[in-house]
C-alpha cells in the first residue's frame, strides 16, 4: 500500500486506517500517481490511504528532513546524527511534482523521466543548502549513491544513463550494477576531487561510516561488509574488494 510510516508507525493524519483508497491507474483523476502521470504498469492499480500522491513524494520528505535537521540543530548541536534520505527519482512512476521549493519541475524536460533526474539535482542541493545553513556542510558525512544502474527511457534525448558501459538496469553487465558514489568530509580530511577505481559494494558502506567514525562493528554484524575508508582518508590501511556478487 502507497502510505507513510514514521517511527514504524503507520501516519494516518486523517484519522481511521479505514481511510484505505483503491486507486485505479487505468482513470487518471482517481490515480494514486497524479493526474496526466502514466501508471507503472497500465491498467494498474493500489491501494494507499487518502492523503497519499505520488508527485509529492519528494516535497514531503524534504519538509521531514528540514524539521529533523531543524530540530536536532536546536536540541543536539553537539551530538551526532544520522539521516538516510530516498528519493523516489527516478524511479517509476516518475511523477514530478509541479515544483519544489520554488523551482518548477514538471514539463520543464522533454518527459517525466528527464523532469525526476532534475528533480534529483534539486534535493543534492536543497541538503546541502540545510547544512550549510547549521554550518555543518564540513563535518557532515555525504554520501551519494543510486541503487543500480539506470534506465533507457530518455536514449533519444541525448540522455545515456551508462555512457560507456554495456546494459543498464536489469543486466548482469556493468551497465546494470555502476553506479555514481560520492563521498564528501572535509573536516574529516577526504579530499575533494579524488577518484577511486577499486571495487566497492553498498553494503561496504556499514565498515566504511564505522571506521571513519571510529566505531567498532560488533563481531558477527555486517560480515560481508568491507571498509574502504583507506580510500578516502589518508594513513589508513585496508582490505581491497576482489569481487561483488549478483
Amino acid at each position: 500500500p502507497y502510505a507513510f510510516f514514521v517511527n514504524s508507525i503507520l501516519d494516518r493524519r486523517h484519522g481511521a486506517l479505514g481511510n484505505v483508497r483503491y486507486f485505479n491507474c487505468s482513470v487518471p483523476e482517481k490515480s494514486i500517481h497524479g493526474v496526466g502521470f502514466p501508471c507503472p504498469t497500465p491498467g494498474d492499480s493500489a491501494e494507499g490511504l487518502e492523503y497519499w500522491r505520488t508527485q509529492d513524494y519528494e516535497i514531503t520528505i524534504a519538509a521531514r528532513l528540514e524539521a529533523f535537521l531543524e530540530g536536532h540543530f536546536r536540541e543536539h548541536s553537539d551530538s551526532p546524527f544520522f539521516a538516510y534520505y530516498c528519493t523516489s527519482a527516478v524511479h517509476g512512476p516518475r511523477s514530478p511534482p509541479t515544483t519544489f521549493r520554488g523551482h518548477p519541475i514538471a514539463g520543464q524536460q522533454p518527459n517525466e523521466h528527464m523532469d525526476m533526474l532534475m528533480m534529483i539535482d534539486e534535493e543534492v542541493g536543497f541538503i546541502t543548502r540545510l547544512l550549510r545553513r547549521h554550518n555543518a556542510s564540513d563535518d557532515t558525512i555525504f554520501v551519494f549513491a543510486s541503487d543500480n544502474g539506470g534506465q533507457r527511457l530518455s536514449m533519444k534525448y541525448g540522455h545515456d544513463p551508462s555512457p560507456g558501459l554495456r546494459g543498464h538496469k536489469g543486466d548482469v553487465y556493468e551497465g546494470g550494477h555502476r553506479v555514481p558514489l560520492f563521498v564528501s568530509w572535509p573536516a574529516g580530511g577526504i579530499p575533494k576531487g579524488k577518484e577511486v577505481k577499486d571495487l566497492v559494494a553498498h553494503w561496504d558502506l556499514f565498515a566504511t561510516l564505522a571506521n571513519l567514525t571510529d566505531l567498532v562493528v560488533p563481531a558477527g554484524q555486517a560480515v560481508d561488509s568491507i571498509s574502504f575508508a583507506h580510500h578516502l582518508q589518508a594513513g589508513r590501511s585496508g582490505t581491497r574488494r576482489e569481487f561483488v556478487p549478483l
